[in-house]
């Protein structure tokens, strides 16, 4: 169910398994990619509704005025920010235009390719400077209708962000062996395009394990058993195989390490 909200504060902050902290923005809470593997799933009532966060623009422009416009805000954390609420609300495009106005700079991370994201192109290249896109390669949607990397519609917008000349870089997270054509979709970016790797991440018994391997019983039966092995040991064939492959290309960043 989509329920409109008000909220009283815009930045939040989210706490990275290497340590830190990330200053994030997501003015809806839920998200409509239904990712299997999120980890946003271990919150039990994370996405029971979709919660539509109507003033937000107006809370982060008010939160602003005491924030240092050289930190970078990170837009997309509890929601993909173009997920397809986003042609209905506007927020995200909202957002962006006040850390435009504010000169705040952002990363804006994006697994979706909703007719709205590409209607804000031309927002991106006005805000270049400041801003840097990251598309996600892992949208299980889109994998399953092709196994060609140059299909991939994420694929195609990183490919057109860096030819209008906005900083893009490109998470392939998580790596998904027998699913995902690493060294393809490396091979189909512009050769200077940073790329991220990870490796899949499921906790014994979590609610993100049952929900993967419910996908994996419905769409790919044949890679249960591999993925039971990759759960159990913390990695797979394939993973080290790209660790070797990569480690030395600097463009290439495996996002924590192999462990």
């Amino acid at each position: 169910m989509i329920r409109e909200i008000t909220c009283e504060t815009a930045i939040d902050y989210e706490y990275p398994p290497d340590g830190g902290e990330v200053p994030v923005l997501d003015a809806y809470d839920g998200c409509q990619l239904n990712c299997a593997y999120c980890f946003q799933w271990q919150n039990q009532p994370w996405n029971k509704d979709l919660l539509v966060k109507t003033n937000f623009p107006d809370i982060l422009a008010r939160e602003l005025d005491a924030w240092d416009p050289s930190h970078t805000l990170y837009v997309g954390s509890r929601s993909d920010p173009y997920m397809a609420l986003e042609s209905r609300y506007r927020l995200t495009r909202r957002i962006l235009q006040v850390l435009y106005t504010r000169g705040v700079p952002c990363y804006l991370s994006t697994k979706s390719n909703a007719a709205c994201f590409f209607d804000d192109f031309e927002l991106f290249a006005r805000h270049r400077e400041k801003l840097t896109s990251g598309l996600g390669q892992a949208n299980l949607t889109h994998l399953r209708k092709t196994r060609d990397p140059r299909e991939l519609p994420n694929l195609h917008a990183a490919n057109e962000l860096a030819r209008l000349g906005i900083p893009t870089q490109v998470f392939i997270t998580p790596v998904l062996p027998g699913i995902t054509d690493v060294p393809g979709m490396i091979g189909a970016l512009p050769a200077s395009m940073p790329v991220f790797l990870d490796k899949l991440r499921l906790e014994s018994g979590s609610v993100a394990e049952h929900r993967f391997f419910a996908y994996l019983k419905r769409y790919y039966p044949e890679l249960e058993s591999r993925y039971r092995t990759l759960v159990r040991q913390g990695t797979d064939p394939y993973y080290q195989e790209l660790f070797e492959r990569y480690q030395g290309e600097p463009r290439v960043q495996f996002v924590f390490g192999v462990s």
